[in-house]
């Protein structure tokens, strides 16, 4: 019994990390946190790290993929009645909002740590690229168009790859009429016009 207790609270001492880490990541930076304040804010010892992570590098790869499924969770909620290129939409436009360049810190890791994850680690890379490839999975079934598999992904990456850079742009040039205007023109260049892969 107190070892099943153990277990569970060693379970959720983990996971409090991980969701402390993964926001202070996303508003700060990799670098910029510390494995003290992470602890401290995740009400556990500094000591109590190393009982669940092999370094602060292992403790980011994690909080990456336990980022992606709060974000995959977040675009996809009360989708299930949509089908086809209005789910995409929809998906976007929740991706590219002014929340989620105002709050880096509830949204979706690529663009928070762009730079940081390109000079880590090869399993950081790795994550990342699993992701994206599920992302394109998930458009590829909703586009509608007559086209081949190739098409379709070339589609998806490229929906991708604009909603992507235009919150890391738009952060960039935070509080001012510009960035609005990125996230505006973004939106209505792509995502509401019918998933030509010509453009």
């Amino acid at each position: 019994m107190k070892e099943n207790l153990k277990k569970l609270q060693k379970i959720e001492s983990k996971e409090r990390i991980l969701n402390v880490a993964s926001r202070l990541f996303k508003k700060n930076g990799f670098t910029a946190t510390g494995i003290d304040q992470i602890m401290e804010e995740a009400g556990l010892t500094a000591g109590a790290f190393y009982a669940h992570f092999k370094s602060k590098t292992d403790l980011l790869e994690q909080s990456i993929e336990h980022s992606f499924k709060f974000s995959r969770h977040l675009l996809l909620k009360d989708t299930e009645h949509l089908q086809g290129e209005e789910k995409i939409r929809t998906i976007m436009s929740r991706y590219i909002s002014t929340t989620h360049r105002d709050l880096p810190e509830k949204g979706c890791m690529i663009p928070a740590l762009a730079s940081e994850i390109y000079r880590g680690s090869n399993k950081s890379s790795e994550l990342i690229g699993k992701y994206v490839n599920k992302w394109a999975e998930l458009m590829i079934e909703h586009i509608t168009r007559d086209v081949t598999y190739e098409e379709k992904k070339e589609i998806a990456l490229n929906l991708i790859s604009q909603a992507v850079g235009t919150i890391l742009l738009s952060r960039m040039v935070n509080n001012s009429k510009l960035s609005d205007e990125i996230l505006v023109s973004s939106k209505n260049y792509h995502f509401f016009q019918d998933l030509n892969p010509k453009i």
